[in-house]
């Protein structure tokens, strides 16, 4: 058949199925030659035929497979092919190359198909255009997606020898092709062996001679479309001397300019997704839309770095309301869904996997929260050793966070492993960070903690913080005021030491004397909580003092009008509700959202709350979830401000709307 005769028919038809062989990629025998020399020698693949050239690069990790085949650059088979897409004149790609040829095509032209590397839909209903990656997929699954599909349109073999995955018996299985077979042979070779009897009139099979994968796919672009295509024209306007010098000066910058298009793909997606914590409604869902899409073509290059893209998401995540966090966060799951094979990029991708689970955990209690730490704990615990301590020092965070949220009958269990991994990580960098993180944690979980558990590792925490900076001083005054939460006979000479801490750490760093002295007061605060009657209330009034001399010394943060309303609330309580002290709660909660909008908004539900004002216990909450500021479910069900609310059909219903999204989405 001659080409001029498929292209007239092409014309009138629908749009093309096309397989696209390993001559696409390596083409003729010097490029075989080339690619078996590189597995032999570089990658000690036992390969000395072309036929086995596929079954070598299957036994490579997908990084090396890339690093093998990459040099195989973008060329006028992918660049036309490419255009083909772009223009509907293709519909679907069936390849099982490991080259990143086709990949190089679409980027240049700008287009983003469907692809499907891991679950293959039947081709009658699969998205158009798109490519089908069979390269890991065996015989009887291409087979049969070829014959299932052999009459959804014209079909074009192009690169093939007809010796793989069964593609000779799943087209001389079809009768007859109705919107007819085309199969464009190597150069002046002879028809293949597997498929000598496939070209007959009756089967509307033909075979062409006389092309390369480039010659023909250039003459089906010229002949169904723009020769050259132009994105790739625009890169050059000079004229040449001949076509074959015009030919180099169209597709060289093409292919110099890929890599630099691939790079903006990563640039772009941090840069809109970074953006769009600033934006909301129809601009947010743009942004994060595009945010998206550019992270899925870079992913496409650079398949073992979905922890990167997960990242952004996630950090997005962290200021959106918790059902649009949970979307963003089973997006981010998905674009880890392979991991890596290479160790360095498995342990990240582990480490991102369990900070992502942490995440969602937030908005689960019970059961289910337990369900998605323990998904993360299980990613942690398959990752290598290649960055020692890395991995340890985000399991220990993740343990310390899942018992902390929870606080029940396992969370001593569940904390002991943390510090069994806190210790882990301590052994093998001696450092301060690291002991401090875990003097933190230590904190953290006395908290919640029965008496003696409490002071031991108040005491374990002490002994870990050592030092005379500023950081360290802040921290031992919050110790020093939480033992005192614990160890009543110690009250006065914990609190008197306390102030030493906090007066040290002053003096060594004046500038930060306003945020040490708010902190000062909020420690008070908790300990005002922890007692009763007239003790309770000289400490509300200390901490009211030192949230005074905070404010005096001119530092209006989110933080101190935020504590300051928790600790005016909590007084309000024990005081049994005196106007003015709501009043004054109320008054920095409203400052707080001023500086930080919804940051102030729980504290306001809390008041509504007290008051029987289910509405604004509503709308507040509601407030706080749209900015990213609402409590976990499981501090919110352990509130003393809601305790009456609990079981309320509405506000049950409330913390559903708010909170409730498809688990079957990342559980």
């Amino acid at each position: 058949m001659q080409i001029a005769q498929m292209i007239e028919a092409l014309a009138g038809s629908g749009p093309l199925n096309v397989v696209w062989g390993a001559g696409c990629s390596y083409a003729g025998p010097e490029g075989e030659r080339t690619l078996i020399s590189e597995l032999r020698f570089n990658h000690q693949q036992k390969v000395s035929k072309p036929q086995e050239i596929h079954q070598a690069l299957l036994n490579l990790t997908p990084e090396k497979r890339l690093s093998a085949t990459r040099k195989y650059g973008v060329d006028w088979a992918h660049v036309c092919l490419a255009e083909l897409l772009r223009t509907g004149r293709v519909a679907r790609v069936l390849t099982t190359n490991f080259d990143d040829g086709i990949l190089k095509g679409i980027t240049v032209a700008g287009i983003l198909p469907e692809l499907y590397d891991r679950h293959f839909p039947e081709l009658s209903k699969s998205a158009t255009p798109c490519i089908y990656s069979l390269g890991e997929t065996g015989s009887t699954e291409v087979a049969g997606l070829i014959e299932r599909g052999a009459q959804i349109g014209p079909w074009l073999i192009v690169g093939s020898s007809g010796h793989h995955f069964g593609l000779a018996n799943a087209l001389r299985s079809v009768p007859r092709f109705e919107h007819a077979l085309y199969w464009a042979g190597y150069l002046a070779e002879a028809t293949p062996e597997p498929v000598q009897e496939l070209f007959t009139s009756e089967r509307n099979a033909h075979f062409l001679t006389g092309f390369d994968a480039a010659s023909l796919m250039a003459y089906l672009v010229r002949g169904l479309g723009e020769f050259p295509p132009a994105f790739i024209a625009k890169n050059c306007t000079a004229v040449a001397k001949t076509p074959g010098e015009q030919l180099y000066r169209w597709i060289h910058p093409a292919s110099d300019g890929v890599y630099r298009i691939r790079d903006s793909f990563l640039n772009k997606a941090r840069q809109v997704l970074t953006g769009a914590g600033a934006l909301r409604g129809e601009a947010y869902e743009t942004a994060v839309a595009e945010g998206i899409w550019n992270w899925e073509n870079y992913l496409r290059w650079s398949p073992g770095i979905g922890h990167a893209a997960a990242s952004s998401l996630r950090t997005l995540a962290e200021k959106q309301t918790p059902r649009e966090a949970q979307r963003l966060l089973a997006k981010a799951l998905a674009f880890q869904a392979d991991p890596p094979t290479e160790d360095l990029s498995a342990v990240l991708h582990a480490a991102e996997l369990a900070r992502v689970y942490l995440h969602l955990a937030r908005y689960r209690t019970g059961p289910s929260a337990a369900q998605l730490f323990a998904k993360g704990e299980a990613a942690l615990a398959v990752a290598p050793n290649a960055l020692p301590g890395y991995g340890s020092a985000e399991w220990a965070k993740l343990l310390a966070a899942w018992a902390g949220q929870e606080q029940d009958s396992q969370s001593m269990a569940i904390f002991e492993r943390a510090r069994e991994k806190f210790r882990e990580v301590c052994t093998i960098n001696p450092k301060l960070e690291p002991r401090f993180e875990y003097a933190q944690a230590l904190l953290h979980a006395a908290s919640w903690a029965d008496r003696d558990h409490a002071l031991e590792w108040l005491s374990e925490a002490r002994e870990l913080a050592q030092g005379d900076q500023p950081g360290v001083l802040q921290f031992l005054g919050i110790l020093s005021l939480v033992r005192a939460r614990k160890d009543l006979l110690r009250t006065a000479e914990l609190v008197a030491e306390a102030a030493r801490h906090f007066q040290r750490a002053i003096e060594l760093l004046p500038p930060a004397a306003g945020d040490l002295l708010g902190c000062w007061a909020a420690a008070l605060g908790e300990l005002a909580m922890e007692r009763q009657g007239r003790e309770a209330l000289q400490f509300y009034a200390a901490a009211d003092q030192k949230f005074r001399e905070s404010e005096a010394a001119g530092r209006e943060t989110r933080a101190l009008r935020k504590n300051w309303s928790s600790v005016l609330l909590r007084e309000a309580r024990e005081r049994g509700g005196p106007p003015e002290l709501w009043d004054r709660a109320r008054r920095q909660a409203e400052r707080a959202d001023e500086i930080d909008p919804g940051s102030g908004a729980y504290n306001l539900a809390c008041i509504a709350a007290e008051s029987g004002d289910g509405a604004a216990v509503e709308a507040h909450l509601v407030r706080s979830a749209e900015h990213g500021q609402i409590m976990p479910l499981s501090h919110i069900r352990r509130d003393i401000n809601f305790q009456t609310l609990l079981g309320e059909p509405w506000f049950e219903q409330l913390l559903t709307d708010l909170f409730c999204y498809d688990p079957h989405n990342f559980a």
